[in-house]
């Protein structure tokens, strides 16, 4: 193996951090890709929580139009980080 792509989800954290560090200890090359943060736009009604037990509990349940997990339908391209 020559690399380790790390493509996870942002909220992956710690996947990221253990992927870093596999690739550190096995002498592999490693790039992220990261996209950026999501922004609010005009009519966007962002509710922040501090964990996902708040955002469940935050959202009312599915009537009507709603995304539990957030997130734009068109996603800016990621970026890669080495």
């Amino acid at each position: 193996m020559s690399w380790l792509v790390d493509a996870t989800h942002p909220f992956a954290a710690g996947i990221s951090r253990n992927a870093a560090k596999a690739a550190a200890l096995a002498g592999v090359r490693r790039i992220a890709f990261v996209r950026p943060a999501w922004d609010t736009r005009p009519g966007d009604n962002w509710i922040d929580v501090d964990c996902l037990g708040a955002a469940r509990d935050a959202v009312p349940s599915a009537q009507g139009r709603s995304s539990r997990w957030g997130g734009s339908i068109s996603r800016p391209s990621p970026t890669a980080r080495t």
